[in-house]
C-alpha cells in the first residue's frame, strides 16, 4: 500500500513535470539553449519533440515596419518574428526560442525590448533568449521588439527553434522544428563604420587595454561639434557627451574607471557619420 502511494506520487509529479515543461520556454524550465546555436550542444526543440506528424516548418523574419530587412542600422528597434507553420494535422500550442548572437565569441547581440504577453525574456550565461512564457494556442506566429546592437558590431546571427505541440501535457505526438542555418543580418553601410564613410580614418583608442584612462586620438580635418559615446556590445549607451574638437591632431582623455571589465565600443559622430574603436577595460 505505502509502495503503491509512493509511485503515484512519483508518477503525478513526473506528469505535473511534463505539463509545465510545455507549458513554458526551455529557458526558464531547463536552463538551457534549444536553438541550436553554437552554445547549445547541438540541441533543439527536436530533441525532445520529435514523435509527432505535425512536420512543422519554421521561418525568422526580421521586420522594420512590415518590411522585411537584411541589413541593420545600429540602434534602431526592429520586431523579431518567428513563425511555425504544421504541414500536417491540426496542433493546439505552439512554443519557440530564439537567441541574437554576434561576433567571433558569439557575444550578445542587441536587446529584447518589454516582452509581450505570451513571451519571456530569459538570460542564460550573459546571452538573452526570447521564448513563450505561455504557448499560443491560436497560431504558431511569435513577435517581440529586438533593437539593434551598436555601431561597429558587424554581422548578427539569429538562432531559432520550436514545436507544434497536441497539448497532452508531454511531449509525445509532438513536432519540433529548427532554423537549419541561421538568419544573419548585415550592419547597414549608412551607419559610416566602415571604409571610407568612416568619419575620422585615423582614428585610435590607448593603452587597449585600459584600466583607468583611455586616450583618444584622432586627426580632425576641420573643427566642430562632435558626440562621443560608449556603448556595450549589445548597444547599451553607457556615456555621452558632447565637444567642441579643434582641427588637426588632438588626444582626448578619457575616464572609464567606472565601467566594468569587459569589451566596450567607443564612438564619435558629427551627426551624419560615425567612426567606431573597441576597447576592452581590465
Amino acid at each position: 500500500m505505502k509502495f503503491s502511494y509512493i509511485y503515484s506520487f512519483f508518477a503525478l509529479c513526473v506528469g505535473a513535470f511534463f505539463l509545465l515543461n510545455n507549458a513554458l520556454g526551455a529557458a526558464e524550465i531547463q536552463g538551457e539553449d534549444r536553438t541550436r546555436s553554437p552554445l547549445s550542444g547541438n540541441t533543439s526543440c527536436q530533441t525532445c519533440h520529435n514523435s509527432g506528424t505535425f512536420s512543422p516548418t519554421i521561418a525568422v523574419e526580421i521586420l522594420d515596419g512590415s518590411e522585411m530587412v537584411s541589413n541593420y542600422q545600429p540602434g534602431k528597434a526592429y520586431t523579431l518574428k518567428v513563425k511555425i507553420t504544421p504541414t500536417n494535422g491540426s496542433p493546439i500550442r505552439y512554443g519557440f526560442q530564439a537567441v541574437a548572437l554576434m561576433g567571433d565569441d558569439n557575444v550578445n547581440a542587441g536587446s529584447f525590448s518589454t516582452p509581450p504577453s505570451g513571451i519571456q525574456v530569459i538570460t542564460l550565461n550573459d546571452r538573452d533568449y526570447a521564448e513563450h512564457s505561455t504557448p499560443n494556442t491560436t497560431d504558431g506566429n511569435f513577435e517581440i521588439e529586438w533593437v539593434a546592437p551598436a555601431a561597429g558590431s558587424g554581422p548578427v546571427r539569429f538562432y531559432s527553434s520550436g514545436n507544434a505541440a497536441n497539448g497532452n501535457g508531454t511531449s509525445g505526438g509532438d513536432g519540433g522544428v529548427t532554423l537549419q542555418t541561421p538568419l544573419t543580418l548585415e550592419e547597414s553601410v549608412t551607419s559610416g563604420v566602415f571604409g571610407t564613410a568612416a568619419l575620422f580614418v585615423q582614428m585610435t583608442v590607448a593603452p587597449n587595454p585600459v584600466q583607468e584612462q583611455l586616450t583618444l586620438s584622432i586627426n580632425n580635418p576641420a573643427s566642430g561639434n562632435f558626440q562621443l559615446a560608449i556603448r556595450s556590445l549589445d548597444g547599451r549607451l553607457l556615456q555621452k557627451r558632447q565637444m567642441d574638437i579643434p582641427a588637426g591632431q588632438q588626444n582626448i582623455p578619457l575616464d572609464v574607471s567606472d565601467l566594468n571589465s569587459g569589451l566596450y565600443l567607443l564612438q564619435l559622430t558629427d551627426g551624419q557619420n560615425v567612426s567606431t574603436r573597441k576597447f576592452v577595460k581590465q
